[in-house]
């Protein structure tokens, strides 16, 4: 099954463990990577109808190297391998405009981007995932989800 459903590698807890060996790749290797993460505003009823043409646009606009899943918590979350801060801001940008495209059209009332970027944000996959969750409170206070595009989230702006 994919991350979309409950079991396999890319199942939450499977999705977590390989954002982990993914961060120890781009440490061995002196790479950047960027973590994004999605969380669409909705009815529990309409959330649970939204997730696959989510994921589904994620894995359309991202590079077959990207990681795309859920995490424990429900939230979409995609590993942008190789992505530096710069490039990473153009992608959150980009898909941004795509999901809000999804999520009016599922039923959603929008989506909020949290993002962090290694190694600026955290050397593992657990301080990765707590500085984007941040971002995504940043932008959950800043006011309403984001039903146009909006800029690309704080951690990667350049």
């Amino acid at each position: 099954m994919s991350a979309a459903g409950q079991s396999g590698p890319l199942a939450p807890q499977g999705f977590e463990a390989r954002i982990q060996e993914e961060v120890e790749r781009a440490r061995r290797f002196r790479l950047e990577a960027g973590l994004l993460l999605v969380e669409p505003e909705a009815a529990p009823e309409t959330h649970v109808l939204a997730l696959a043409p989510m994921l589904e646009t994620l894995r359309g606009q991202l590079r077959a190297s990207d990681l795309v899943g859920r995490l424990v918590t429900g939230q979409l979350a995609a590993l942008l391998v190789h992505t530096n801060a710069e490039g990473g801001a153009v992608v959150a940008a980009r898909l941004r405009r795509h999901l809000v495209r999804v999520a009016l059209e599922t039923g959603l009332r929008g989506i909020r981007l949290g993002i962090a970027a290694y190694p600026a944000s955290g050397d593992t996959a657990t301080a990765l995932i707590a500085a984007a969750r941040a971002d995504l409170e940043s932008e959950r206070r800043a006011g309403p989800a984001a039903a146009v595009p909006g800029p690309a989230p704080a951690a990667f702006r350049p």
